[in-house]
C-alpha cells in the first residue's frame, strides 16, 4: 500500500513508480475467471499517466434525480494533476487541471452529492498536507487545512461525509502524525476536532444513521478502529479479531443496498487478505488475496460496482499481482481475474451493455465487458 511521506516531499509519478524495479511487484500471468470471462470494449487513447478511478454509472445517475437518463461516467486522474471524464465508450467528454499548487499531486478521489444534486469531488494524497475541494463543474473551492502559519502535519485519510444530516456534505481529514480527525465546511471553516484516535491511516463512512446523518470509522497506526459520530466524538478503538487492518473501505454492497465496510489486512503469515467488518466493528469473514510485494502506484485497491445486473452489488478488490477478486459483501467470491500487468486504479459500472470492469495499468485505461457468465 501506499507510504505517508515527509511533509513536502515530493511524490513519484505512477509511471515513474512502475519503472523502478525496486517497487514494481511480482506480477501474475493473464488469467480468466472461471464463471466468467472478461472482454475488452475499450481502451482509452488520451490518459497518458493514469491514476485511480471513480465509476458514475446508471444506478448513480437515478440517485442524483429520480426518472434522470442512464449515463455513465468514468473519471480517471491523470498524472496526479488533471481529471479525464470518459463516457461508456472509453471516448474523453472532459479534461479538467486541478488547479492546486504546483508542488502538489493527489492520488485518489472522493465524491458526494448534496441535497441540491450538486455533486462535489475531493482531491486526495496519503501524505500530503492538504486536500482540495471542487464543484461539479471542477472549480477549486477550498483547501483544507489552509496551512496558514500551521505545520504541514500528512494526511493519513480523507472522504466527504454528510454526518450531521443537514443535505450538505463536510470534508473529512486524519491526521497521520499529530493525530485527529477534523470535519470542515465546503467553505472550509472547521466545525469539530476529534483529538483521538491518533496517527490516522484512514477514515470512511459508517452505515446511514435511521433519523439523517452518518458516523465514521477510522482506523490507526496500531490497526485499531474508532467510531466517529456525527458530533466527532470517539469511541471505542478496537482491534478486528487477531488482523492489523491496514486500509478501509465502505459501499452500499450489502443485501438491498445496505452499507458494508471492508479492510485490507494481512494474516498471521503476513499473507494480504480482506476482511469483512459488520455492525459493532466485529470482524466478519476474511479472504485471502494473491500475494505481491506492494502496488506498484498508490492505488484505491477496493471499489464497488453492479457488475452482474442482481439485487446486490460487488467488491473489486485489486492485488499487488496484478488481480482483481469480485465478491459479494459476505466474502463469496464471484470470480478472479489476473489481467497480466500492475494496477493502478480499479472501478467498474453497468450500463445497457452489462458490467464492465475498468482497469488503469501505468500505461492504459481499459474497459473489460463481463460476458458468459455462470453463477451458482
Amino acid at each position: 500500500m501506499a507510504a505517508l511521506l515527509p511533509p513536502g516531499a515530493a511524490r513519484p509519478t505512477p509511471s515513474a513508480m512502475a519503472a523502478d524495479p525496486s517497487s514494481t511487484p511480482s506480477i501474475a500471468p493473464r488469467e480468466q475467471p472461471i464463471r466468467f470471462k472478461l472482454v475488452r470494449e475499450w481502451q482509452a487513447g488520451d490518459v497518458t499517466m493514469p491514476g485511480n478511478i471513480v465509476c458514475l454509472d446508471d444506478d448513480e445517475a437515478r440517485s442524483v434525480a429520480e426518472g434522470a437518463e442512464p449515463e455513465v461516467a468514468i473519471v480517471v486522474l491523470d498524472g496526479g494533476r488533471a481529471a479525464v471524464i470518459l463516457d461508456a465508450a472509453g471516448r474523453e467528454r472532459a479534461r479538467h487541471t486541478l488547479r492546486i499548487p504546483g508542488d502538489r499531486a493527489v492520488d485518489y478521489l472522493r465524491t458526494a452529492i448534496d441535497s441540491r444534486h450538486k455533486r462535489w469531488w475531493l482531491a486526495a494524497a496519503r501524505g500530503s498536507p492538504q486536500v482540495f475541494l471542487f464543484d461539479d463543474e471542477w472549480t477549486l473551492r477550498t483547501s483544507y487545512p489552509s496551512l496558514d502559519g500551521a505545520d504541514d502535519a500528512p494526511i493519513g485519510g480523507a472522504t466527504l461525509a454528510d454526518c450531521d444530516g443537514d443535505g450538505s456534505p463536510e470534508i473529512i481529514v486524519g491526521f497521520a502524525d499529530t493525530g485527529g480527525l477534523e470535519a470542515a465546511s465546503l467553505d472550509g471553516r472547521r466545525l469539530w476536532r476529534a483529538p483521538s484516535p491518533a496517527a490516522v491511516h484512514d477514515v470512511t463512512l459508517d452505515a446511514p444513521r435511521p433519523g439523517g446523518g452518518r458516523g465514521l470509522v477510522c482506523l490507526d497506526a496500531d490497526g485499531r478502529l474508532t467510531p466517529i459520530d456525527a458530533e466527532g466524538i470517539a469511541g471505542e478503538a478496537r482491534l478486528v479479531g487477531p488482523r492489523r487492518i491496514r486500509r478501509l473501505f465502505g459501499g452500499p454492497v450489502a443485501p438491498d443496498g445496505a452499507w458494508a465496510i471492508v479492510g485490507l489486512a494481512a494474516d498471521e503469515a503476513g499473507e494480504p487478505e480482506a476482511v469483512g467488518i459488520g455492525p459493532g466493528l466485529d470482524p466478519g469473514w476474511s479472504l485471502q488475496l494473491d500475494r505481491g510485494p506492494r502496488h506498484a502506484a498508490p492505488v484505491e485497491a477496493v471499489a464497488w460496482a453492479n457488475l452482474l445486473g442482481t439485487q446486490r452489488r460487488q467488491w473489486l478488490i485489486a492485488a499487488a499481482d496484478g488481480s482483481v477478486t469480485i465478491a459479494w459483501a459476505d466474502g463469496g467470491v464471484v470470480g478472479r481475474y489476473r489481467h497480466g500487468a500492475p494496477l493502478v486504479g480499479i472501478g467498474g459500472y453497468r450500463d445497457r451493455d452489462g458490467g464492465h470492469v475498468v482497469l488503469a495499468t501505468p500505461d492504459a485505461v481499459e474497459s473489460l465487458l463481463i460476458d458468459d457468465v455462470a453463477l451458482d
